[in-house]
Formats: structure tokens, C-alpha cells, sequence
């Protein structure tokens, strides 16, 4: 298999095309071949490049200022409510900025399927404690020591 590339020119019109030719030679005429000449089979791929780059009228309109900010988050008032029973609390929160009639739908909808929510560790039985517990490895008997803050770039610090 042989690979073949050429570039062609065109400058009418007062532009530039390129066209880029590959030629894959997949059968070339072996040179000590008996048989004479012989067929051989290509393919032809041609690319065309486009270097004229169409840019759209349209003006980039300005940033609006809460995003300019890095973009702040939506706090809202939460309204905690319980979905069980007094000895066995089942607490969430909901947003307090709700009517009654679509709290009421909320609160249907989270009482119908509390029991999918996992409210211990117990009740989460393949969830490995290794995992979601956090434990310093420190020695049993050993006072710590804080450490000095590192400075990386301290020409940013004021």
C-alpha cells in the first residue's frame, strides 16, 4: 500500500483554494512481476479547505452583571417539616415560597415514597463504613501540632 499526497492552487476570482489530494495506492505493480503490466486499483480522497471564515452579523450583546459576579447562588427561606412520627422524626426541608395547594401536593409525594430515602447508615446496610466515615490516622497518645500555613504564591496575598 502505497500513499500518494499533491496540492492543488486556484487563485481565480481573487481568492485562494487549496484542494488537498490523497492517493491510496492499495494493489501497486510489483516491479519484478512476470505478467507484464497490470491493473492497479486506487482510491481518490480529496479535501477542500475553506480559509474564507464567515463571521455572523450579529453584535455579542454585554454580560449581564449577576454573571459578571461569578454567578451568585438562590437562597431561599426553608420550611422544615417531618414526614413521620413524633418518636421517630423523618426531617427535610421544602422551600417556604410555596403556596399551600402545591405544598400540600409536595408533602403527598414525599410521604408516599419516604420509604425510598435512607435516614441512617443502618438502614443503608451495603454501604461500606470504611468509606463513609472519616478517621484520622493519628497514634493514640500523640498531642497534634497545627501547622504553618504554606504560602504558594504569596505576591497574590495582600
Amino acid at each position: 500500500m502505497k500513499r500518494k499526497t499533491f496540492a492543488t492552487l486556484n487563485t481565480s476570482q481573487s481568492s485562494l483554494k487549496v484542494k488537498i489530494h490523497d492517493v491510496i495506492l492499495i494493489n501497486p505493480k510489483k516491479e519484478d512481476s512476470k505478467q507484464g503490466e497490470g491493473v492497479i486499483s486506487c482510491h481518490h480522497i480529496t479535501i477542500l479547505e475553506k480559509l474564507e471564515i464567515e463571521t455572523p452579523d450579529e453584535d455579542a450583546e454585554d454580560v449581564p452583571q449577576s454573571l459578571e459576579d461569578g454567578g451568585q447562588s438562590t437562597i431561599d427561606e426553608l420550611k422544615e417539616v417531618n414526614l413521620g412520627i413524633i418518636e421517630e422524626p423523618r426531617l427535610t426541608f421544602i422551600t417556604a415560597s410555596l403556596s399551600t395547594e402545591k405544598e400540600g401536593k409536595y408533602m403527598s409525594l414525599l410521604t408516599e415514597y419516604k420509604d425510598i430515602f435512607a435516614w441512617s447508615y443502618k438502614e443503608m446496610p451495603e454501604l461500606d463504613l470504611k468509606v463513609a466515615v472519616h478517621h484520622l490516622a493519628i497514634k493514640p497518645g500523640y498531642r497534634s501540632i497545627k501547622q504553618a500555613q504554606r504560602r504558594f504564591r504569596p505576591e497574590l496575598i495582600p
